[in-house]
């Protein structure tokens, strides 16, 4: 989460993602020079910050960074993956080979090779924004001038779907103001004037926008403004500050691998409390309500599109919600809300709800998770906090359930959960935990483990949010309808019309 969950998991969160459009297609229409227009665009950029892509911790710059950084591949909605830079891989056991094209250059005109992928692969797993999607791979080694082997930690499957990461050229990332050389389809140059995006003439994928004038900008709640005032054209948003009116630009939303969901204290919170909170909370109205439509409502861990979901079980919950099952395990359980030992016990059915209070989504999602179990007679107090206090409450375990969000990594792997970052009051010892444990050490299936989550709920997912691309009314955005992955994929076809 970026700035609404703990900074590490927004870390692992934040924005590994790189991804195409949700057919996957990474086909580029290269126009002839005399039907290619010379078309300008203007986008925000916070210019106190890094354009480096492993020390950037904004959003808004590392929205730019599929611009001109390659991964090796990128991932549609489903979990396929697709070649940028890797024309082809090669699994064997714990070990994947990617092998790369030989007439691949940096803008700079050299050879891309496989020390350049290592040295990205160190950096990346070194840095805030990637450590946590990198973590099941344990080290990249050179086998060739064109060959990369990674090794993985685990047995969960997709492997190559985590192979998003940005290629730099060797050496060329060392510090926060380093500006690094990629192969992607613009270079950032600077100037008196500013910083423009041009570009990049060994892309090969050349088209109707010739560039991107950057404006410099230190407060994101002001891109609405910009936009409308002309200021600049357009700008992407990770639908975390105040929430955003539809009127006066054109929004397209792009997937993501964000997961919003409330957490639960094991200490505090029994698994058939968990249950009950499950069947009581309305997902679709928070995909609908509270994110107007830019999420896609779950009951599961991963996204409906993905394979681990299509391919091991039907995922018809979705959007389900049920008061009369709620209340009816609250009568037959005697479940209480109040146990013994409560950091802040008042009594009945009574549960406080830890939320970020910079986040606007998260504080209406909070108030709509607060009717919803009031339907079924569970009274919430909502405990709104900075988050700098809120990640403070959350490391000392001072919560009965917070409202949180994670950016899973390309092959949806739940790391972040079952060990990691993202696993606040997540017990070790329940049934989901081993069942997540079985899938990596190759033992257990993924639809084993959907049963025992679905029996436990270590946490609860609520939905999967989208990233928005919002545009003045006279940009054309082909192909933007039920998009996945980065919202600038691709720029370079845009028009004015």
């Amino acid at each position: 989460m970026y700035k609404c969950l703990p900074l590490l998991l927004i870390v692992a969160l934040i924005f590994s993602s790189c991804g195409r459009p949700a057919t996957g297609d990474d086909e580029h229409t290269t126009l002839p020079a005399s039907e290619t227009a010379a078309l300008t665009l203007r986008a925000p950029y916070a210019a106190q910050d890094s354009m480096n892509p492993y020390f950037c911790i904004s959003y808004i710059n590392d929205a730019l960074m599929p611009l001109l950084y390659d991964g090796l591949f990128s991932v549609g909605a489903d979990g396929a993956v697709y070649p940028l830079i890797g024309a082809s891989y090669t699994e064997n056991g714990s070990a994947l080979t990617a092998a790369l094209p030989v007439d691949t250059v940096f803008s700079d005109g050299s050879a891309l090779t496989a020390a350049d992928v290592v040295y990205s692969f160190i950096k990346a797993k070194a840095s805030a924004l990637y450590s946590g999607a990198l973590s099941g791979i344990s080290a990249a080694n050179a086998v060739s001038a064109y060959e990369v082997q990674f090794l993985y930690a685990d047995s969960f499957p997709g492997k190559a779907a985590l192979l998003t990461f940005p290629i730099v050229k060797n050496g060329t990332a060392e510090r926060a103001d380093s500006l690094p050389v990629g192969s992607g389809r613009f270079v950032l140059t600077r100037d008196s004037d500013g910083a423009v995006l041009t570009v990049n003439p060994h892309s090969g994928r050349q088209g109707r926008v010739g560039a991107v004038s950057l404006v410099e900008t230190s407060d994101t709640g002001k891109l609405k403004y910009m936009l409308e005032t002309g200021e600049i054209d357009f700008f992407c948003s990770d639908l975390y500050g105040a929430r955003m009116a539809r009127s006066g630009a054109t929004m397209y939303a792009y997937s993501q691998n964000s997961l919003v969901y409330l957490g639960a204290h094991a200490d505090y919170m029994s698994r058939a409390q968990r249950r009950i909170l499950a069947y009581a909370v309305n997902r679709a109205e928070i995909a609908d309500s509270v994110y107007s439509g830019f999420a896609e409502a779950a009951i599961l861990p991963f996204r409906g599109q993905s394979k681990l979901v299509t391919a091991n079980m039907d995922d018809t919950l979705a959007a389900a919600v049920d008061t009369a099952a709620a209340e009816q395990m609250l009568r037959e359980e005697g479940v209480t809300y109040a146990p013994a030992g409560t950091l802040q016990p008042v009594g009945g059915e009574t549960l406080s709800l830890l939320v970020n209070a910079e986040s606007g989504y998260r504080m209406e999602a909070a108030e709509c998770i607060k009717n919803n179990l009031a339907q079924v007679g569970i009274t919430v107090n909502i405990r709104s906090l900075p988050f700098a206090a809120y990640t403070e409450a959350l490391e000392n375990g001072n919560y009965e359930l917070y409202l949180g969000e994670v950016k899973l990594p390309g092959d949806g792997s739940l790391d972040a959960f079952f060990g990691g970052n993202a696993g606040y009051g997540i017990a070790e010892t329940s049934v989901a935990y081993a069942a997540y444990q079985a899938v990596e050490d190759g033992s257990g299936t993924v639809a084993a483990f959907l049963t025992a989550f679905l029996e436990d709920f270590p946490f609860i997912p609520l939905c999967f949010r989208s990233d928005l691309l919002v545009c003045g009314g006279n940009i054309a955005v082909p192909g933007a309808d039920e998009a996945f992955g980065s919202p600038l994929s691709a720029l370079e076809q845009w028009q004015v019309v």
